[in-house]
């Protein structure tokens, strides 16, 4: 979303203490189809940022979606590994090893 005259959109009402914003724009970080987040950038000009400028923002957001995915499944992978290593589950995984080579012996 591209706003180049803050103080003129009034569908917004600006929180920012200090020096208002003139112009601004926000981009969706995104994980797993839903927004998990946004890149924003503001400006005090008013019509400082453009339709490049927010291209350029938006490429910024989908490649730092894309660290944050490689994050998210990089943790579940290691929570898994944790999981499977963890003494019970070795004892399951032998388990179910045993009753397969069972299976194959008596198919023999």
């Amino acid at each position: 979303m591209l706003r180049p005259d803050v103080p003129a959109d009034t569908r917004f009402i600006e929180t920012v203490k200090g020096d208002p914003l003139g112009s601004d724009m926000v981009a969706p970080l995104m994980a797993r189809g839903k927004v998990i987040g946004t890149l924003n950038v503001g400006c005090r000009a008013v019509n400082a940022l453009g339709d490049t400028d927010l291209e350029k923002l938006v490429n910024c957001a989908n490649i730092a979606s894309g660290a944050i995915e490689h994050a998210i499944l990089l943790e579940e992978a290691k929570d898994l590994g944790r999981a499977l290593s963890h003494p019970a589950a070795q004892r399951q995984r032998h388990h179910h090893a045993d009753r397969s080579q069972q299976r194959a012996a008596w198919s023999k």
